[in-house]
């Protein structure tokens, strides 16, 4: 192996590798290594210059990038302190020193190709033991069935082999209709305050909807970079106006009043006004139309917040086909 293919091999493991790894002889990498085109990092590890700290990190370890800082080097956006570097070494290694800023796990996870980092459906399931249960959910609503992810089945399986009544709980709180880890926080504050909440609603006419409590309200949570513009403010209030026709009663909550406590008094006192009964659509609405807002404020009142079925107006369409 001559020097190109070296530091060629050297990237395609991330950038960072040891000395069985990369296959060259010694003095292959020693020359790359004095022309600054490797640095060596460790006994038999060598990184490109400019390598990822977390691979470089793993690396040293002889170990696989997991949970958290994995979900990160797969593009995963997750709360938390990012020095701090996850890894995997297999369990029957034992004991390892304490090496400040590595927070290690223990057992066998499958590497995403040559790169030493867990897949993304090992690195999830890893996760559920280091976050917080509301960001463990956030983060399974906002990774889970998405293109080139896992499906959400597939990791909550993966969950209960370790604990089932964790799975239990993430199958009914998980909710991969979700758009933001606020819109999954405020959710889970209203489902705890004793309310029924669905995400991501299709209400005909308007489209989807962040939030819909007790099949009556509709809660946006604005953010600036979606709502900033004048478009986006005229839209928004076209959205308000159709959905007061339809007889749903829209809130809305700019970013930085996006907190449990603001949002959950909010919507209570709305509900004590409109509590008694839904307001009737608008007498110029098509039936079609009231049926399809019918059938979401049901779906919507169902202990999940999930739809099953089709709506009114498609069930018609596959009788007439």
């Amino acid at each position: 192996m001559n020097q190109r293919q070296a530091l060629a091999r050297v990237r395609r493991l991330g950038g960072a590798a040891r000395y069985r790894e990369i296959g060259a002889e010694r003095h292959v990498l020693a020359r790359l290594v004095g022309r600054g085109e490797l640095v060596r990092i460790g006994r038999g590890c060598y990184a490109v210059p400019g390598a990822s700290a977390a691979i470089t990190r793993a690396v040293l370890l002889n170990a696989v990038l997991c949970c958290v800082s994995a979900l990160r080097h797969h593009g995963v956006d997750v709360p938390g302190d990012e020095s701090v570097v996850h890894c995997c070494v297999p369990s029957r290694r034992g004991g390892h020193p304490h090496r400040p800023g590595t927070r290690l796990h223990y057992g066998e996870v499958e590497r995403d190709g040559d790169v030493p980092v867990a897949t993304v459906l090992d690195a999830l399931v890893a996760a559920v033991r280091c976050l917080a249960y509301d960001d463990v959910v956030a983060l399974f609503d906002l990774t889970c069935d998405r293109p080139g992810a896992p499906t959400l089945e597939e990791v909550l399986d993966r969950v209960a082999g370790r604990s089932r009544g964790m799975a239990v709980a993430l199958r009914v709180d998980v909710d991969t209709r979700a758009r933001s880890r606020v819109e999954t926080v405020i959710r889970l504050a209203l489902r705890r305050a004793g309310l029924r909440v669905a995400a991501g609603v299709r209400i005909p006419g308007v489209g989807e909807v962040d939030l819909l409590v007790e099949g009556r309200i509709v809660v946006e949570l604005d953010g600036f970079a979606y709502h900033g513009d004048r478009a986006a403010y005229r839209g928004d209030r076209r959205r308000d106006r159709a959905l007061l026709r339809l007889g749903l009663v829209p809130i809305r909550f700019a970013w930085e009043d996006c907190t449990p406590e603001i949002v959950v008094e909010a919507v209570r006192d709305v509900l004590d006004v409109v509590r008694e009964g839904a307001l009737p659509p608008h007498g110029s609405t098509p039936a079609w139309v009231a049926d399809q807002v019918e059938w979401a404020r049901a779906q919507a009142m169902r202990p999940s917040g999930r739809a099953t079925g089709t709506p009114p107006r498609r069930r018609a369409r596959a009788r007439e086909g």
